[in-house]
C-alpha cells in the first residue's frame, strides 16, 4: 500500500473514531464538527476533505453497523441445524456485534437518530429479507405461510436489538447466552413455553 493512501486511511479511521466515541458520550445532536477535529488531532481542512457534515459520518456509521450485523446472522444461521440453533446463534451473533466497543451507548445516547436512520436505510430492508428467505429456505421452518416469514423476520430483528438495549440500559443482571435461550424459547415455543431463568 503507498504512502498516501495509508495516510488517507488512517484519517478516516481518525475522524472515524473521534466521532463515534462523541456522539457515544454526547450525543450526535450535541457534537459539533470542531470536537471532532479536536478530538481526532486533524485539521478542519482535513475533515471536510472526507466528510461534508457531521450527519454524512452518522449515516456511514449506521450503515457499516447494519452491514455488519447482517452478514453475522447470515454467517451465524447457515451453520444452524435445528430450529434452536438457527434463532440462538442469530441471536448471539446480533449480541456480539452490538457489544463491541461503543455501539451500544452509540445507539442508546442518539436512540431518535438511530432508529430514523435504521429505517430510513435500505440495508435495514437487507437484514429482513435475508431472514426471510432463510427461514423460508430452513428445514424446520416450513410450515409458515408466506406472510408469516416476513412477520417473524420484522419481530426477530425488532425484538433483538430491544432486548439488547434494554440489558445493556438497565444495567440487567442477565448474560448474553440467558437472554439468547429466552429469545430462542419465547419465538419458537411462545410466553406459555418459557422456562425459568434461574
Amino acid at each position: 500500500m503507498n504512502k498516501r493512501l495509508q495516510n488517507k486511511q488512517q484519517n478516516d479511521a481518525a475522524i472515524m473514531q473521534a466521532a463515534i466515541t462523541l456522539f457515544a458520550q454526547k450525543g450526535m445532536e450535541t457534537t459539533t464538527i470542531g470536537d471532532i477535529v479536536a478530538t481526532s488531532g486533524l485539521a478542519r481542512g482535513t475533515f471536510y476533505n472526507y466528510y461534508k457534515s457531521k450527519a454524512e459520518i452518522w449515516d456511514k456509521l449506521v450503515n457499516q453497523l447494519i452491514t455488519r450485523v447482517n452478514d453475522t446472522l447470515k454467517t451465524q444461521r447457515q451453520g444452524a441445524k435445528t430450529a434452536y440453533e438457527f434463532v440462538y446463534s442469530a441471536f448471539i451473533g446480533y449480541a456480539q456485534v452490538l457489544l463491541q466497543p461503543l455501539v451500544l451507548p452509540l445507539i442508546i445516547k442518539n436512540q431518535a437518530a438511530f432508529r430514523n436512520s435504521l429505517f430510513a436505510s435500505n440495508s435495514l430492508r437487507s437484514i429482513y429479507k435475508d431472514l426471510e428467505n432463510d427461514l423460508k429456505n430452513a428445514p424446520f421452518f416450513q410450515q409458515l405461510a408466506p406472510q408469516q416469514y416476513r412477520m417473524i423476520s420484522y419481530a426477530m430483528v425488532g425484538s433483538g436489538l430491544e432486548v439488547m438495549i434494554q440489558l445493556f440500559d438497565q444495567k440487567e443482571e442477565l448474560t448474553v447466552e440467558e437472554a439468547g435461550r429466552f429469545f430462542t424459547e419465547l419465538f419458537l415455543g411462545g410466553i406459555a413455553n418459557l422456562k425459568q431463568i434461574d
